[in-house]
């Protein structure tokens, strides 16, 4: 490989995966080079990560420990795991995101060492629900056949929602049933012969009419309303839920409502989208200038918004804006702005919060560009630093800060809470309090990492290889012991115990109800 042109091994390099790039340095003696830009490579990963919501939708924070890192890497290219990462101190492995990968790319061997861990209690819960879904029989044979145990009563469900008719009738022939959501997500998901199927064979269900009219396929529509005309009220109303207009003149032409019922339809369902359906219910008197109404209208539907203006029909409340901001509407916000409509000192931390809470990330120059407009709307930075913790965003937690935004002891927790651990370590250098108390909170939300973090357990804050100038042992006290305890947590609660916090009080609160490891582990104290 060496006698290769430099041209050439460059090329090699820029077309292999990430985790190929590790084996090629590994391989090659010319490394120098490729070591050199390894780092920053890493780093795109880790924000294309991120940015994506492959494992999470917030940030993932755990790169800094090697097993995790080269797990996502190893996945993510589709590779397999090596026998030495499936362990229970890889705590990648119990993110969902994770169990969904490992099914779609059919990982059973892996799947099965992870079971055999028993690191999740819904782990095989989990697995079996994802391969209904993607009608993966191997993997529903070997949780049949390994845990002899019934499955979630939805699991039929799950096969059907995936269209995956085999998966389905493999589970109805080992006596799974067919309940009510399984003929709703047929009735959502499924081809016209799989709702056939499902009604001929097991009956229909009262909520299918709604439910239909999600499918958006005519032709399972018509097939519904002609066998059963009163779902026609279920398919109107999941008409204007999915602001299909095609759908709504079907149901209308058919009898949906009747002159009494407009008015009741037009408030209850006014968060329909299509501007069709809105102008329907407007024209024909079904329109009142209440709150309910308003937030309905700034959910998205800037058209409608639009059109109301220039009736005078709407009434200019916060309400709107704060909608619109926790729906990340970046158009109807700007247009909000434009009519002089009020808004509160929320609406920044609101808008952050729309953003990581889509369905489908936005991008995040999109977010910088919308937070300085803001700024110059003379937003505040109000709580903007709790959120920043919640999600782990160190980079707005930073601008935040900044301008303004308290460092709070609910920052820290947050923190704690989500156990981003790069958050803490900021916020320590910033000054932020620790007090026993976020042990308590270490303790109830499992975070292992930042408890060994605060005490330096094992030079911890130079093997976790996050730079850090924390010298200071933050103090704990026997709240982080009662609270390991009380939330069912032993590795925890040996933690704190094994390396010298005070228990004295558990003996006090303890009881079997906590669990039978628990109680043992307890009564094999020295009493204090």
């Amino acid at each position: 490989m060496d006698t290769l042109v430099n041209d050439v091994l460059n090329y090699l390099f820029a077309t292999l995966p990430i985790s190929g790039k590790r084996l090629f340095i590994r391989l090659c003696k010319r490394t120098n080079t490729f070591k050199d830009n390894m780092s920053e490579l890493e780093l795109s990963f880790q924000k294309m990560i991120d940015d994506t919501g492959f494992i999470t939708k917030r940030n993932y924070w755990r790169f800094y420990d090697p097993l995790s890192k080269y797990t996502i890497e190893l996945l993510y290219d589709d590779y397999e795991l090596p026998d030495c990462y499936v362990t229970v101190d890889n705590l990648v492995l119990c993110e969902c995101e994770i169990v969904k990968i490992c099914v779609t790319q059919k990982k059973l061997s892996v799947i099965e060492k992870i079971s055999k861990l028993k690191i999740c209690s819904r782990y095989v819960h989990y697995v079996v629900w994802w391969a209904a879904s993607m009608g993966n029989i191997d993997i529903l044979e070997w949780g049949y056949n390994s845990y002899k145990r019934k499955f979630a009563s939805n699991i039929t469900a799950a096969a059907i929602r995936g269209n995956q008719m085999g998966a389905f009738l493999w589970l109805v022939d080992k006596g799974y049933k067919v309940i009510n959501e399984t003929v709703e997500c047929a009735a959502k998901y499924g081809s016209i012969d799989t709702i056939k199927f499902i009604i001929t064979q097991y009956g229909g269900s009262c909520n299918i009419g709604h439910c239909v009219a999600q499918n958006q396929n005519p032709g399972v529509v018509e097939y519904v309303h002609s066998i059963n005309p009163h779902l026609l009220r279920g398919i109107g109303d999941g008409a204007i839920k999915m602001s299909d207009s095609k759908l709504f003149k079907f149901a209308v032409d058919n009898g949906y409502v009747n002159e009494s019922e407009k008015k009741m339809r037009g408030i209850r369902y006014m968060r329909c989208k299509s501007f069709k359906i809105f102008r329907w219910f407007f024209d024909h008197g079904s329109f009142f200038q209440d709150g309910v109404t308003h937030d309905a209208v700034a959910t998205g539907n800037l058209k409608c918004l639009q059109f109301l203006c220039s009736k005078n029909s709407i009434v200019l409340d916060k309400t709107l804006f704060e909608t619109a901001a926790k729906n990340y509407d970046i158009p109807m916000m700007k247009f909000l702005y434009e009519l002089k409509c009020p808004f509160d000192v929320f609406l920044l931390r609101d808008f952050i919060d729309g953003f990581y809470s889509q369905k489908k990330r936005s991008s995040k120059t999109e977010l910088w560009e919308m937070i300085k407009i803001l700024e110059t709307w003379n937003c505040k930075w109000i709580g903007v630093c709790e959120l920043a913790a919640v999600f782990g965003d160190l980079e707005i937690l930073k601008y935040a800060y900044e301008r303004g935004s308290l460092l709070t002891k609910w920052v820290m927790y947050e923190a704690v809470r989500y156990e981003y651990l790069h958050i803490v370590i900021w916020l320590r250098e910033n000054n932020c309090k620790c007090t026993a108390a976020i042990y308590t909170a270490c303790a109830a939300h499992e975070s292992l990492d930042i408890l060994k973090w605060l005490r330096n357990y094992n030079n911890f804050r130079v093997s976790c290889q996050l730079p850090s100038t924390e010298s200071a042992i933050c103090p704990w006290d026997n709240r982080t012991c009662i609270s390991a305890m009380q939330n069912k947590n032993l590795k925890m609660l040996k933690f704190a115990v094994e390396n010298g916090c005070d228990y004295s009080d558990i003996f006090n609160y303890y009881s079997i109800d906590y669990g039978v490891d628990i109680h043992n582990y307890i009564e094999s104290l020295p009493y204090k």
